[in-house]
């Protein structure tokens, strides 16, 4: 949790410019280290048994008296764990967002950002700024790793956990009998949607790679009767046809506008007249305040390092919907990032 100063201090330090204010970014990233290491050390899980003293916890987690006391104080400065009589548990903070018990545990995006996606800019940042361009995509990198699918999917999984019933009540599929879930990947999404509508089958169009996950979630949720995993590019690859929806969930940022009316105009033709489809991603009209506009942004910052991508408007999307042949698109209010249009009859 980012350091938020007191009056005096956002005067100080923003507002008359009196103190290095950068100082608050290079705080941020010693934290997010600090909270990888608590993730792999299992300070927060062992602290969601019972509260306990820096010298308990040490001893719990196999590590040293005085670094580990160090460590659990610069937390607590930071909100992610509270000190009472002498002894610290977490707050109310990461026993939702970081512990596995959770279902809206993020964990596993802390470890995707520390291991490879951080890792990625540090390669190629400046490449991509001054060049335009680097020399593979992420997901490239990720075929490179041992375990760089899986933790990618992980990652992925939390948010879909954490946002995906509310999703699938917004997408109206009640007549809906089979979708089209385009680079769906862990293939989460098409399980929530088929479960909210028992006459439902899914198809999701993937790589091989991530498919692996999809795999096992399909399996795992008793849905291989009604989920069909495709393997294949669906650049090159037949989409099929008669689908009454189709999914683009964290799809379009991975490509520059032209290629998206392209990717729009092959999966019109997948489409009946009449058929939803539903996007899910980072849009730059969701950056209504501060904090917003900065997570926007670094999405943004980051797709274009890792796969030569943007982050777009609901305005980009209605139009390429009307070049595509589909009409009417709808931000859904209560879910940032979501747009339903309808393929023209």
């Amino acid at each position: 949790m980012p350091i938020v100063p007191n009056l005096f201090e956002r005067f100080a330090l923003l507002k008359f410019n009196q103190g290095p204010g950068l100082l608050l970014d290079i705080l941020g990233a010693g934290a997010f280290k600090a909270v990888v290491l608590a993730i792999k050390l299992e300070v927060f899980e062992v602290l969601a048994d019972s509260p306990l003293t820096s010298s308990e916890l040490a001893h719990k987690i196999k590590s040293n008296e005085q670094g580990t006391a160090i460590l659990i104080e610069f937390l607590e400065s930071f909100g992610y764990v509270k000190q009472s009589n002498g002894e610290y548990s977490n707050t109310a903070m990461t026993s939702r967002w970081l512990l596995r018990k959770s279902p809206s545990n993020l964990a596993d995006m802390v470890r995707i950002w520390d291991s490879d996606i951080f890792e990625f800019w540090d390669k190629y940042l400046e490449g991509a700024v001054v060049k335009g361009k680097v020399p593979m995509t992420i997901y490239e990198w990720f075929n490179k790793q041992p375990d760089g699918w899986r933790a990618f999917n992980s990652f992925q999984m939390a948010v879909a956990r954490w946002l995906g019933n509310r999703i699938a009540a917004n997408v109206k599929l009640d007549t809906a009998q089979k979708i089209l879930d385009v680079g769906g990947g862990h293939g989460m999404y098409s399980i929530m949607l088929c479960k909210r509508y028992p006459s439902l089958s899914a198809t999701v169009f993937d790589k091989p790679e991530p498919l692996e996950t999809a795999k096992e979630n399909v399996a795992a949720e008793k849905m291989n009767d009604r989920i069909t995993l495709h393997s294949g590019d669906f650049w090159v690859d037949d989409l099929g046809s008669g689908y009454d929806g189709a999914l683009l969930f964290n799809l379009i940022h991975n490509y520059l506008p032209d290629k998206n009316i392209e990717l729009l105009n092959k999966v019109s033709k997948a489409l009946n007249p009449g058929a939803t489809i539903a996007f899910f991603d980072q849009l730059n009209d969701m950056a209504t305040s501060p904090a917003l506009k900065a997570i926007v942004r670094f999405f943004a910052l980051t797709y274009w390092v890792t796969v030569g991508g943007h982050t777009y408007s609901s305005n980009d999307i209605a139009d390429w919907l009307a070049k595509t042949g589909f009409t009417k698109p709808k931000r859904v209010r209560f879910v940032p990032g979501l747009i339903i249009a309808t393929k023209r009859r």
